[in-house]
């Protein structure tokens, strides 16, 4: 990583210069990956975290009002975003709560645990569509560095691991302008304030943007009603004829429209009688991987919104909810990260958040993420098969990589 100055990028932190510049720890380039090689251990545990990012939507539009605070009802949320922040941390913190997130990702091997994410970063991020990038922040004045840290982070995360005094407001311009260079300008003040007494925060960043396989006409576009959940809104309504993958099954019909560079965008519309909140509570992996094994082609005349969501999330109630708690005691331990020095306030407090942008319109689709993890001390050919899909009322969305079907994106819309 280059070195971050008064907001500027100065220097390079080279191996021989670890160090150098007071604990900061360069991650380095993400080598690419053409072919995706699991073991079936490996295999498993790569469902495992597919099958949690919809565990992670499940649990967010359940508790809603606690992870969101709108009042619109739309969510977007990146899984494989917070899954790198949880993964670096559970290579930060104590046994404890990285036998608890290994076990959410459906793994009991920390090894194995990184070997898989290190496979999926190198391979997801060979893709031009996607950027994703780590990096840990930790306090020069409470945490002792263990030695070997962040060559670990580097070789399984390839992430920049930093050395900051959180209680100087120079940290928050430094945090801001790395998020800010890893997604393009898109997400700039991601950070407000750091306290004192923050030990460590672990950040990933993710930016999308690919193209549709075939664009919405031009000049179809015409203005239409979305019938919410809250309120019925005029909303931009897209229209295009194509060749694409439809199921329809007893909670909802979707359709699995492509992008360029193998991405696919799954749109879902409740069955009558289904309401988006119940679904969006309950659609699991396996029940959207049976659809996806059901799709079959048809001429899809598609209608759907030009809409653009921004949500930031406070993430903690979900971990929360998914069984990752931390000891009332001893708190979040940062065992792995090294020693927690001045250790006289009460126990460690972990938080979570994620800002997220969703953008769709006649020609891409646009999803940019950045998520931290914060630990602070206790203070042309077209099918005989038609089927017209109009995307008028709420609905929700998976945006996946075609050759895995990893899910990077999901969210669902109530209102426009």
């Amino acid at each position: 990583m280059a070195c971050l100055l008064g907001g500027a990028f100065l220097g390079s932190c080279s191996d021989e210069n670890e160090g150098k510049y007071d604990g900061w720890y360069e991650g380095g380039e993400i080598p690419p990956m053409d072919e995706l090689a699991i073991t079936v251990e490996e295999s498993g545990v790569k469902e495992g975290i597919d099958k949690l990012g919809f565990e992670f939507a499940n649990a967010i539009a359940d508790n809603y009002d606690k992870v969101c605070g709108g009042d619109d009802d739309n969510f977007v949320f990146s899984p494989l975003s917070a899954s790198f922040t949880l993964a670096m941390l559970a290579n930060s913190c104590g046994d404890k709560m990285s036998n608890d997130i290994m076990a959410m990702n459906g793994c009991s091997d920390l090894s194995t645990f990184n070997i898989v994410n290190n496979k999926l970063l190198r391979y997801l991020s060979s893709n031009k569509s996607l950027n994703l990038y780590n990096s840990v922040w930790y306090s020069k004045y409470f945490c002792k560095l263990n030695k070997d840290y962040p060559k670990q982070m580097r070789q399984n995360y390839y992430a920049d691991v930093n050395g900051v005094l959180f209680d100087d407001p120079e940290t928050v311009k430094l945090m801001n302008a790395w998020v800010s260079d890893r997604t393009k300008g898109e997400i700039s003040e991601f950070i407000d304030k750091t306290f004192p007494l923050d030990l460590v925060y672990i950040f990933n960043t993710l930016q999308f943007r690919a193209t549709w396989f075939q664009p919405f006409y031009e000049g179809e576009t015409e203005p239409a009603e979305f019938f919410g959940t809250e309120r019925n809104g005029n909303v931009d309504m897209m229209y295009k004829k194509e060749t694409a993958s439809y199921t329809k099954t007893d909670r909802f019909e979707m359709i699995k429209t492509a992008l360029t560079n193998y991405w696919d965008l799954s749109l879902i519309l409740p069955a009558e009688g289904v309401e988006i909140s119940d679904l969006s509570k309950s659609l699991s992996y396996d029940e959207w991987n049976k659809a996806v094994d059901q799709l079959s082609l048809y001429t899809v005349k598609l209608f759907f919104p030009r809409f653009e969501v921004t949500n930031k999330l406070n993430l903690l109630p979900i971990y929360e909810h998914l069984g990752l708690w931390a000891d009332e005691n001893e708190g979040v331990t940062l065992d792995k990260l090294g020693k927690i020095q001045h250790n006289w306030m009460g126990p460690n407090k972990l938080t979570a958040f994620q800002q997220t942008d969703f953008s769709v319109d006649e020609n891409e689709v646009r999803l940019t993420a950045a998520t931290a993890v914060n630990v602070l001390k206790g203070a042309g050919y077209y099918p005989e098969n038609e089927v017209t899909m109009r995307f008028d009322r709420p609905f929700m969305f998976v945006l996946t990589y075609h050759k895995l079907n990893s899910v990077i994106g999901i969210g669902r819309i109530c209102n426009l």
